[in-house]
């Protein structure tokens, strides 16, 4: 009997375990919205670099596209970690400086220029994008297109 009850509750705990699992970025999603990226890039003719990451700022996924700058690999990454880091865009940051407040310059793995976005399930970060060869606008605009084919992805 006690043996019963014993399997009965871990049973029950690993079930509890795996209700309460968070959600996370997985290869697969974070694949197709790399190649999805690198599509765009190349339609609008930007050499780009593109990083996403996880919610703890570790790279799941890199490409660096033929022709694309050597300086724009570590910059993607950048943008990608400040944005999952922080939980909010990279430019959100920019403006905020742009207004004044330059005290976040000085903040650990801050980038502030547009082009990170983070990417979340429901209200949870799980990763992020960074995005890096064009303009900053470019960039972000790549990572938005990215951002949103991760929200279909993970609809309920």
């Amino acid at each position: 009997m006690k043996k019963l009850i014993f399997l009965l509750l871990t049973f029950i705990v690993a079930q509890v375990a795996i209700a309460q699992q968070k959600p996370f970025l997985s290869l697969d999603a974070a694949k197709k919205m790399g190649t999805l990226a690198e599509e765009k890039s190349e339609a609008a003719g930007y050499k780009m670099n593109i990083a996403i990451v996880d919610d703890g700022g570790q790279l799941v996924y890199f490409v660096r596209m033929d022709g694309a700058k050597l300086s724009g690999l570590d910059i993607a990454i950048k943008k990608a970690v400040c944005a999952a880091y922080y939980e909010a865009s990279t430019e959100s940051y920019q403006k905020r400086i742009a207004d004044g407040t330059l005290q976040l310059i000085g903040m650990p793995h801050m980038l502030p220029f547009e082009g990170g976005v983070p990417l979340k399930v429901g209200d949870t970060v799980v990763g992020a994008i960074g995005v890096s060869g064009a303009t900053a606008a470019q960039d972000g605009d790549i990572a938005d297109l990215a951002v949103a084919l991760f929200e279909e992805l993970t609809k309920d």
